[in-house]
């Protein structure tokens, strides 16, 4: 309709306005009647996207949630997991290095249940009792090496030095508390190898037989 008119702008903006086509704020003319079709896409594309965003939304909030689960279950196994370890590491023979060690213990539960693990050291502790400990290593190590597997037999150490402590009843070198039956036991003994030697002597006999005991 412009084509090949030379007049100013502001003159053909004039002449529209005149004719109708342009409203006096500069639009076209009954653009919403005449590009309904544009109006209503542009509020059904408005629509679906508010639809697409809320939906967006909704599935961050739901992964949100998903999260605090998986982190509160994490953190409850994990206590639960460290109290497991820290019983087993209380029922190791030497208690040094809680740290490691605790890491270690929980590394052995996971791979071999508790109740395995704790059988294995509370053994273990049993079959160290009357060993010197600076020959016992350390639980990291021991949990570490899955020591727990080993022949039980090689818990014990075969050296002179701590087979005479079991012997004597060291640990380390540290008497160990002699128990009142074996004391009763070995006192009679005692008294009755006295008694023995003592028939051979009749002095000593003729006071037995008058109830006097020889000291």
């Amino acid at each position: 309709m412009l084509v090949g008119c030379f007049e100013h702008a502001s003159s053909m903006l004039r002449a529209l306005k005149s004719c109708g086509f342009i409203d006096d704020d500069g639009t076209v003319h009954g653009w919403e009647e005449h590009n309904g079709y544009h109006q209503s896409y542009a509020i059904r594309a408005k629509a679906a996207a508010d639809a697409r965003w809320a939906k967006k939304k909704e599935a961050k909030k739901k992964e949100d949630i998903d999260k605090d689960k998986e982190t509160s279950n994490a953190w409850s196994i994990s206590k639960h997991c460290l109290e497991q370890a820290g019983s087993i590491y209380e029922s190791y023979p030497k208690r040094a290095g809680k740290p490691k060690a605790l890491i270690s213990i929980q590394k052995a539960i996971s791979e071999f249940g508790f109740e395995f693990v704790m059988e294995k050291t509370v053994a273990y502790a049993s079959a160290r009792k009357y060993e010197d400990p600076q020959f016992t290593p350390l639980p990291a190590t021991w949990f570490n090496q899955q020591r727990f597997n080993d022949d039980p037999t090689t818990w014990r150490n075969t050296n002179g030095t701590n087979s005479n402590n079991r012997n004597a009843g060291l640990i380390g070198n540290k008497p160990l508390e002699e128990p009142r039956a074996v004391r009763i036991l070995r006192e009679r003994a005692l008294a009755a190898q006295k008694l023995a030697e003592s028939a051979q002597n009749p002095v000593v006999t003729q006071m037995a037989i008058n109830g006097n005991h020889p000291s």
